[in-house]
């Protein structure tokens, strides 16, 4: 059964998965007849792919920056707003390392010291004329993930 976005099966003695042909609520007591629940797939702490590397987390605000830095491909997340991702040029030189991508409708530049463990960045959106910048005093405690 399908419903609200959810799949419901239940497992047969022998292990085979069937559909749940109708749906059913659990209530007070009843819930003691629930035997296992899971879930798939399982939810991850981090909104960013597993090749990002590289995670820069504003102090006070609910906005990062993830991006691989081989590849330069980046994903900026405004929590409860905007998500903008792209490819950007990387730039590597002693313990900075930069990101930056000049397209048609943003501007994204990064700035990670990986010795100091210390960060800036920005997304300037050009249609809009909105700017989002990120200052990150310690690149070790980030999670990137929304609250």
């Amino acid at each position: 059964m399908y419903l609200g976005g959810f799949s419901i099966f239940q497992v047969a003695p022998d292990g085979v998965l069937s559909p749940f042909a109708t749906p059913t609520v659990l209530v007070g007591n009843d819930v003691d007849r629930l035997l296992s629940l899971a879930v798939f797939p399982p939810k991850s702490c981090s909104a960013l792919p597993p090749t990002f590397d590289i995670c820069l987390q504003d102090e006070g605000s609910n906005s990062f920056l993830g991006f691989n830095s081989t590849t330069g491909e980046y994903q900026f997340t405004q929590c409860g707003g905007i998500t903008v991702g792209g490819t950007g040029t990387i730039l590597k030189k002693g313990c900075t390392l930069t990101l930056q991508h000049n397209g048609a409708d943003r501007r994204v530049t990064a700035k990670v010291n990986t010795c100091q463990h210390k960060a800036t960045a920005s997304l300037q959106l050009l249609s809009s004329g909105v700017m989002y910048s990120i200052t990150d005093r310690n690149t070790l405690n980030n999670t990137c993930s929304c609250p």
